[in-house]
Protein backbone atom coordinates (compact mmCIF):
# COMPACT_ATOMS: atom_id res chain seq x y z
CA UNK A 1 0.00 0.00 0.00
CA UNK A 2 2.87 2.14 0.71
CA UNK A 3 4.35 1.73 -2.36
CA UNK A 4 1.27 2.42 -4.19
CA UNK A 5 0.31 5.51 -2.31
CA UNK A 6 4.21 7.09 -3.60
CA UNK A 7 3.45 6.05 -7.11
CA UNK A 8 0.22 7.91 -6.71
CA UNK A 9 1.96 10.44 -5.02
CA UNK A 10 4.87 10.56 -7.68
CA UNK A 11 2.26 10.58 -10.62
CA UNK A 12 0.64 13.75 -8.53
CA UNK A 13 3.26 16.10 -8.69
CA UNK A 14 4.66 14.99 -12.36
CA UNK A 15 1.12 15.91 -13.18
CA UNK A 16 1.05 19.09 -11.61
CA UNK A 17 4.64 20.40 -12.71
CA UNK A 18 3.41 19.49 -16.19
CA UNK A 19 0.25 21.57 -15.62
CA UNK A 20 2.54 24.30 -14.29
CA UNK A 21 4.82 23.93 -17.82
CA UNK A 22 1.70 23.77 -19.95
CA UNK A 23 0.27 26.83 -18.01
CA UNK A 24 3.33 29.18 -18.46
CA UNK A 25 3.74 28.37 -21.78
CA UNK A 26 0.15 29.09 -22.75
CA UNK A 27 1.03 32.43 -21.04
CA UNK A 28 3.89 32.99 -22.64
CA UNK A 29 2.70 32.53 -25.92
CA UNK A 30 -0.31 35.06 -25.21
CA UNK A 31 2.41 37.51 -23.77
CA UNK A 32 4.39 37.12 -27.28
CA UNK A 33 1.32 37.51 -29.19
CA UNK A 34 -0.50 40.45 -27.32
CA UNK A 35 3.10 42.03 -28.06
CA UNK A 36 3.41 41.35 -31.64
CA UNK A 37 -0.37 42.95 -31.42
CA UNK A 38 0.45 46.00 -29.76
CA UNK A 39 3.99 46.50 -31.74
CA UNK A 40 2.00 45.84 -34.90
CA UNK A 41 -0.99 48.17 -33.64
CA UNK A 42 1.70 50.94 -32.53
CA UNK A 43 4.20 51.10 -36.13
CA UNK A 44 0.22 51.41 -37.59
CA UNK A 45 -0.68 54.25 -35.65
CA UNK A 46 2.81 55.91 -35.90
CA UNK A 47 2.35 55.39 -39.78
CA UNK A 48 -1.24 56.95 -39.86
CA UNK A 49 0.74 59.90 -37.57
CA UNK A 50 3.22 60.31 -40.11
CA UNK A 51 0.78 60.10 -43.01
CA UNK A 52 -1.37 62.93 -40.94
CA UNK A 53 1.86 64.66 -40.60
CA UNK A 54 2.81 64.97 -44.42
CA UNK A 55 -0.73 65.92 -45.22
CA UNK A 56 0.17 68.89 -43.51
CA UNK A 57 3.75 69.64 -43.95
CA UNK A 58 4.12 68.89 -47.96
CA UNK A 59 7.25 69.68 -48.31
CA UNK A 60 8.41 66.73 -45.81
CA UNK A 61 9.60 64.00 -47.89
CA UNK A 62 8.37 60.64 -45.80
CA UNK A 63 9.72 61.69 -42.74
CA UNK A 64 8.48 64.05 -39.11
CA UNK A 65 9.45 67.31 -39.28
CA UNK A 66 12.02 66.96 -36.78
CA UNK A 67 13.95 63.82 -36.19
CA UNK A 68 15.82 64.34 -33.36
CA UNK A 69 15.68 64.77 -29.29
CA UNK A 70 17.12 67.49 -27.55
CA UNK A 71 19.89 66.68 -26.03
CA UNK A 72 20.02 64.33 -23.25
CA UNK A 73 16.48 63.31 -24.26
CA UNK A 74 15.45 59.71 -25.56
CA UNK A 75 13.11 58.87 -28.61
CA UNK A 76 10.38 56.59 -27.87
CA UNK A 77 6.75 55.97 -29.36
CA UNK A 78 3.65 54.74 -26.89
CA UNK A 79 1.12 52.21 -28.12
CA UNK A 80 -0.90 54.86 -29.69
CA UNK A 81 1.85 55.55 -31.63
CA UNK A 82 2.81 59.62 -31.10
CA UNK A 83 6.61 60.18 -30.73
CA UNK A 84 8.23 61.53 -27.82
CA UNK A 85 11.16 62.76 -26.17
CA UNK A 86 11.82 61.70 -22.52
CA UNK A 87 14.03 63.52 -19.74
CA UNK A 88 14.29 59.80 -18.27
CA UNK A 89 14.54 56.10 -18.84
CA UNK A 90 12.15 54.47 -21.55
CA UNK A 91 10.46 51.58 -20.31
CA UNK A 92 8.67 49.38 -23.36
CA UNK A 93 6.59 51.95 -24.45
CA UNK A 94 6.56 54.63 -21.46
CA UNK A 95 8.54 57.69 -20.38
CA UNK A 96 10.16 56.41 -16.62
CA UNK A 97 10.72 60.79 -16.19
CA UNK A 98 9.62 63.89 -17.88
CA UNK A 99 8.17 63.87 -21.68
CA UNK A 100 9.74 67.27 -22.94
CA UNK A 101 8.84 66.95 -26.08
CA UNK A 102 6.73 65.53 -28.83
CA UNK A 103 7.42 64.83 -33.05
CA UNK A 104 3.65 64.11 -33.54
CA UNK A 105 1.07 67.20 -33.26
CA UNK A 106 1.24 68.72 -30.06
CA UNK A 107 -1.41 67.58 -28.05
CA UNK A 108 -2.13 67.55 -24.24
CA UNK A 109 0.33 70.03 -23.48
CA UNK A 110 3.15 68.44 -24.38
CA UNK A 111 5.43 71.37 -26.89
CA UNK A 112 6.50 69.94 -30.15
CA UNK A 113 10.24 69.04 -30.56
CA UNK A 114 10.16 71.52 -33.53
CA UNK A 115 9.26 74.25 -31.09
CA UNK A 116 11.71 73.40 -28.46
CA UNK A 117 14.35 73.14 -30.80
CA UNK A 118 13.70 76.68 -32.39
CA UNK A 119 13.55 77.98 -29.05
CA UNK A 120 16.85 76.43 -28.42
CA UNK A 121 18.47 77.50 -32.03
CA UNK A 122 17.27 81.29 -31.00
CA UNK A 123 18.81 81.51 -27.91
CA UNK A 124 22.11 80.42 -29.52
CA UNK A 125 21.59 82.43 -32.63
CA UNK A 126 21.56 85.50 -29.96
CA UNK A 127 25.01 84.85 -28.81
CA UNK A 128 26.92 83.84 -31.77
CA UNK A 129 25.09 84.76 -34.82
CA UNK A 130 26.04 88.19 -36.52
CA UNK A 131 22.97 90.48 -36.90
CA UNK A 132 22.50 89.67 -40.54
CA UNK A 133 22.62 86.24 -40.24
CA UNK A 134 20.51 85.92 -37.38
CA UNK A 135 19.44 82.21 -38.52
CA UNK A 136 21.76 79.13 -36.31
CA UNK A 137 21.57 75.65 -38.04
CA UNK A 138 23.62 72.69 -37.14
CA UNK A 139 23.86 69.71 -39.03
CA UNK A 140 24.22 66.75 -37.03
CA UNK A 141 25.11 64.21 -39.56
CA UNK A 142 28.01 66.67 -41.29
CA UNK A 143 28.86 68.48 -37.79
CA UNK A 144 28.42 71.69 -39.48
CA UNK A 145 27.07 74.51 -37.61
CA UNK A 146 26.92 78.00 -38.75
CA UNK A 147 24.31 81.10 -39.09
CA UNK A 148 22.39 82.03 -42.44
CA UNK A 149 20.57 84.91 -43.19
CA UNK A 150 17.90 82.38 -45.19
CA UNK A 151 15.09 80.78 -43.41
CA UNK A 152 16.09 77.26 -42.61
CA UNK A 153 14.86 73.93 -44.09
CA UNK A 154 12.15 71.93 -41.77
CA UNK A 155 14.51 70.18 -40.10
CA UNK A 156 16.46 73.21 -39.36
CA UNK A 157 19.83 71.76 -40.02
CA UNK A 158 20.20 73.89 -43.16
CA UNK A 159 19.69 77.14 -44.97
CA UNK A 160 16.66 76.53 -47.79
CA UNK A 161 18.58 79.32 -49.97
CA UNK A 162 22.43 77.76 -50.37
CA UNK A 163 23.06 80.93 -52.02
CA UNK A 164 22.74 82.87 -49.31
CA UNK A 165 25.24 84.38 -46.39
CA UNK A 166 26.13 82.17 -44.45
CA UNK A 167 29.30 81.94 -42.08
CA UNK A 168 30.64 78.87 -39.99
CA UNK A 169 30.82 78.08 -36.41
CA UNK A 170 34.45 76.19 -36.00
CA UNK A 171 35.17 73.06 -33.71
CA UNK A 172 38.36 75.20 -32.19
CA UNK A 173 38.59 78.75 -30.83
CA UNK A 174 41.84 79.14 -33.18
CA UNK A 175 39.90 78.09 -36.63
CA UNK A 176 36.67 80.87 -34.99
CA UNK A 177 39.14 83.95 -34.96
CA UNK A 178 41.54 83.00 -37.76
CA UNK A 179 38.90 81.95 -40.73
CA UNK A 180 37.54 84.98 -42.36
CA UNK A 181 34.20 83.35 -42.61
CA UNK A 182 33.74 82.38 -39.26
CA UNK A 183 30.67 83.59 -37.39
CA UNK A 184 32.60 85.19 -34.07
CA UNK A 185 34.37 87.13 -36.84
CA UNK A 186 31.88 88.58 -38.72
CA UNK A 187 29.78 88.57 -35.90
CA UNK A 188 32.63 91.76 -34.02
CA UNK A 189 32.55 93.27 -37.60
CA UNK A 190 29.31 93.97 -37.92
CA UNK A 191 28.93 94.84 -34.48
CA UNK A 192 31.69 97.31 -34.51
CA UNK A 193 30.58 101.08 -34.86
CA UNK A 194 31.34 102.89 -37.93
CA UNK A 195 33.78 105.75 -37.19
CA UNK A 196 32.22 108.02 -40.44
CA UNK A 197 29.66 107.86 -42.64
CA UNK A 198 30.33 105.24 -45.53
CA UNK A 199 32.68 103.20 -43.78
CA UNK A 200 33.30 99.54 -45.15
CA UNK A 201 34.24 96.93 -42.79
CA UNK A 202 36.06 93.72 -43.73
CA UNK A 203 36.95 90.75 -42.04
CA UNK A 204 40.69 90.44 -43.30
CA UNK A 205 43.66 87.59 -43.28
CA UNK A 206 47.48 88.76 -43.08
CA UNK A 207 49.13 85.94 -42.53
CA UNK A 208 48.24 82.38 -42.85
CA UNK A 209 47.47 80.78 -39.56
CA UNK A 210 47.67 84.00 -37.19
CA UNK A 211 43.88 86.04 -36.09
CA UNK A 212 42.65 87.47 -38.99
CA UNK A 213 41.84 91.41 -38.57
CA UNK A 214 38.41 93.22 -37.74
CA UNK A 215 39.00 96.48 -39.86
CA UNK A 216 37.28 99.07 -40.84
CA UNK A 217 37.97 102.04 -44.08
CA UNK A 218 36.54 105.04 -42.89
CA UNK A 219 37.19 108.65 -43.88
CA UNK A 220 38.60 111.29 -41.09
CA UNK A 221 36.94 114.57 -42.20
CA UNK A 222 39.64 116.43 -44.22
CA UNK A 223 38.29 119.15 -46.76
CA UNK A 224 40.12 116.16 -49.50
CA UNK A 225 38.49 113.09 -48.16
CA UNK A 226 41.31 110.65 -48.28
CA UNK A 227 40.38 107.01 -46.77
CA UNK A 228 41.90 105.58 -43.50
CA UNK A 229 42.13 102.36 -41.82
CA UNK A 230 41.75 100.73 -38.71
CA UNK A 231 41.52 97.16 -37.21
CA UNK A 232 39.26 96.70 -33.53
CA UNK A 233 41.22 96.35 -30.85
CA UNK A 234 40.31 92.86 -29.86
CA UNK A 235 40.99 91.15 -33.40
CA UNK A 236 44.38 93.28 -33.46
CA UNK A 237 45.08 92.05 -30.01
CA UNK A 238 44.55 88.63 -31.03
CA UNK A 239 47.16 88.87 -34.01
CA UNK A 240 49.92 90.68 -32.05
CA UNK A 241 49.55 87.61 -29.38
CA UNK A 242 49.69 85.14 -31.53
CA UNK A 243 52.98 86.97 -33.11
CA UNK A 244 54.38 86.77 -29.00
CA UNK A 245 54.53 90.69 -29.15
CA UNK A 246 53.56 92.99 -26.70
CA UNK A 247 49.98 94.57 -26.65
CA UNK A 248 50.69 97.75 -24.29
CA UNK A 249 50.58 100.39 -26.77
CA UNK A 250 47.09 99.57 -28.47
CA UNK A 251 45.71 101.95 -26.03
CA UNK A 252 47.15 105.01 -27.90
CA UNK A 253 47.63 103.68 -31.45
CA UNK A 254 45.06 105.62 -33.94
CA UNK A 255 45.46 102.19 -35.88
CA UNK A 256 43.09 100.82 -33.79
CA UNK A 257 39.45 101.64 -34.43
CA UNK A 258 38.09 102.75 -30.90
CA UNK A 259 41.60 105.21 -30.47
CA UNK A 260 40.89 106.59 -34.22
CA UNK A 261 36.84 107.29 -33.00
CA UNK A 262 37.55 108.72 -30.01
CA UNK A 263 40.15 111.19 -31.38
CA UNK A 264 38.07 112.41 -33.92
CA UNK A 265 34.91 112.83 -31.57
CA UNK A 266 37.66 115.08 -29.55
CA UNK A 267 38.48 116.66 -32.65
CA UNK A 268 42.32 115.51 -32.45
CA UNK A 269 44.54 114.67 -35.42
CA UNK A 270 44.34 111.13 -36.14
CA UNK A 271 48.82 111.27 -36.85
CA UNK A 272 50.95 114.42 -37.05
CA UNK A 273 49.53 114.95 -40.67
CA UNK A 274 46.43 116.36 -40.24
CA UNK A 275 44.41 118.22 -37.84
CA UNK A 276 40.91 116.30 -37.97
CA UNK A 277 36.94 117.53 -37.49
CA UNK A 278 34.63 115.59 -35.36
CA UNK A 279 33.17 112.89 -37.75
CA UNK A 280 29.66 112.40 -38.48
CA UNK A 281 29.30 108.56 -37.72
CA UNK A 282 27.01 106.18 -39.15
Amino acid sequence: MKETSKITWFISIVAFALLLIGLYVSLRRWFIQENFRLERATLEAFSAQQDAVRETQPDLPGAIRIYRCPANTKYFIDKNGNSFCCNGTVRGLKCDGDVVCTMSPSKGGIETCEAVEKRIQSGISDTVCPPSMPNYFENFTTGYKGCTSSELTASLDAPTNETAPKCRIYATDAENTNKVDSCANIREMEKMPCISANCKKTVTSMEAGLPALVMQTYFAGESVPVPRMCSSKASYGRYLTAKGQSTGALEDNPAICEVAKALLNAGKPIDGTCSATPATVA
